[in-house]
């Protein structure tokens, strides 16, 4: 009856942790899909060697994996919005220009809310961070489920993809465009969100480092922000 019970209690688990995939993100959820593992070996083990009771010690082990792998989840999320958060996002940086040297490039996309002080100003800071809620939302909306995304600063994001060419990148660009558009559109609140991007393919020969390329997308993403206030 116990094996029964765990037994239901794992596949609810299972289906919870696929049905949210995406606010977990995928490095997460593989980790998380670990705690399957120890109650599966102690029903082995118990069903083999009969007698041997390791049911709840392995369950026991699962939560802990659970346990552990939530508070590392929550040191690396952005309280606010949910997704990825400065330290989350140099650390994935920097794992994805080491994978550059074995031909594996990437793409990132930097973007700054465009008035977004103004926002706070008129409105109020509670509007201010239901803004920014809604822009995280939003640009979730336009990715992968494989692409990372991260608030790097107040009214800063940044996502990174494994697209690979500038035109593609530039599709993605359009699709973020298109998006705010069409929520500028159909939204009932004072504020309209726009945002500045700066964007590019990270070359693996270039040897450019985590904070050279960081520099680099960064002044991209300033230059156009300038140019759009000069228009």
């Amino acid at each position: 009856m116990s094996v029964l019970l765990i037994a239901i209690i794992l596949l609810a688990s299972i289906v919870f942790l696929l049905l949210h995939r995406q606010k977990i993100g995928q490095g997460n959820l593989r980790t998380l899909m670990l705690f399957v593992l120890p109650p599966v070996s102690g029903i082995a083990l118990q069903w083999m060697f009969y007698g041997l009771s390791l049911v709840f010690p392995s369950l026991a082990i699962s939560f802990l994996i659970v346990l552990l792998n939530l508070q590392v989840q929550d040191m690396y999320t952005d309280y606010l919005t949910g997704i990825n958060n400065r330290k989350k996002f140099d650390l994935y940086l920097q794992q994805k220009i080491e994978a550059s040297r074995d031909g594996k490039t990437f793409s990132a996309i930097m973007m700054d809310l465009n008035d977004f002080k103004s926002i706070n100003d008129v409105y109020g800071h509670h509007v201010g961070d239901a803004a920014l809620q809604a822009a995280a939302k939003l640009f979730r909306s336009c990715i992968r489920e494989t692409d990372f995304i991260a608030r790097i600063g107040g009214d800063e994001f940044c996502i990174i993809t494994d697209i690979t060419s500038k035109p593609q990148l530039r599709k993605l660009v359009e699709r973020i465009n298109k998006s705010l558009t069409e929520f500028n559109e159909s939204n009932s609140r004072p504020y309209k969100l726009s945002v500045s991007m700066g964007y590019a393919v990270y070359d693996p020969e270039s040897g450019v480092t985590l904070e050279e390329f960081k520099r680099h997308i960064d002044s991209l993403m300033y230059t156009r922000k300038h140019s759009a206030k000069a228009e």
